[in-house]
């Protein structure tokens, strides 16, 4: 798994990816993360019975601490973003927010490396070779998706993307606010081609482990904390413009949001944490 797994980061997302989701597809999804992500990692590598046992085993570890100790981080992060939104944001406050994902990914990363030393024991040398098939043939796909188009798409998939995003959680927006989403959306600087060239760098450096040499498990997770230091100065660069973009515009919509926005978001903000305490309770309940 230590290839299968390019970066401990997949299981990580799957795990924050519940703070954008509202209501009770959150309890419904968490209780199911196992069978989820062992079913996003048949996209890469067909598991045995045993090793789907094992993988499950030693994912159910993490997802008990991570019930126990980060959800009642992610219902206070809600229970912030509710108090900071009654009166006017500013790009900094909405930046506070966001740095705790990252935080939360680091600390989800480090409790996730054994899950990925041991399956990636588990793996044959024939399991191994798929693995980096599959990967590649991805990197292939995304190439073909993202860097294929024009500037006008990129911005257009961006402004689709981040309406998307807020009208989850705000209803249907003004014509205001999405002109204000559309001027955010032609300002970003493509970041998709700094991404994309970073993470063929680290597929290339993942290869390096396939024959799984002794000691490979240390070396994984070094070059890891490696890849995050050599990243380029242009990665560096867009990402931090674009999310200096996207910190100004959240605060300039969630500003300008009507009182049934309000509402809404309150609500949303409210069913969420509503459904992160309730899976937070069932961790107390199981507790010995």
């Amino acid at each position: 798994m230590a290839v299968s797994m390019p970066l401990p980061a997949r299981l990580a997302a799957a795990l924050l990816a519940l703070l954008l989701l509202a209501g009770c597809a959150t309890s419904f999804l968490y209780n199911r993360l196992d069978w989820l992500i062992g079913w996003y990692l048949d996209d890469y590598v067909e598991l045995s019975r045993a090793q789907e046992k094992t993988f499950r085993q030693s994912l159910k570890i993490v997802l008990d601490w991570h019930r126990r100790e980060e959800l009642p981080l992610y219902a206070a992060l809600l229970q912030q973003i509710e108090s900071d939104s009654a009166a006017p944001l500013s790009a900094d406050t909405v930046q506070n927010w966001s740095r705790q994902l990252p935080l939360a990914l680091d600390r989800i990363e480090a409790r996730l490396w054994p899950v990925v030393h041991q399956t990636g024991a588990d793996l044959d040398q024939q399991q191994m070779a798929e693995l980096l098939e599959n990967i590649w043939a991805r990197q292939r796909e995304l190439e073909e998706e993202y860097l294929t188009r024009t500037d006008q798409e990129y911005a257009e998939d961006n402004f689709d993307r981040l309406s998307e995003n807020l009208r989850d959680f705000l209803g249907p927006l003004s014509a205001a606010q999405e002109d204000r989403i559309a001027r955010a959306a032609q300002a970003m600087k493509r970041f998709d081609q700094a991404w994309l060239e970073e993470r063929q760098l680290w597929l290339k450096t993942l290869q390096r482990f396939a024959a799984r040499e002794p000691g490979w498990q240390e070396q994984l997770r070094a070059a890891w904390t490696l890849r995050k230091k050599r990243r380029t100065p242009r990665y560096h660069e867009y990402r931090r413009h674009n999310m200096d973009i996207i910190h100004a515009l959240v605060a300039d919509v969630l500003n300008a949001r009507s009182k049934r926005q309000d509402r809404r978001l309150i609500s949303e903000l409210g069913d969420l944490r509503d459904d992160l305490q309730g899976l937070i309770g069932q961790a107390e309940t199981a507790l010995p």
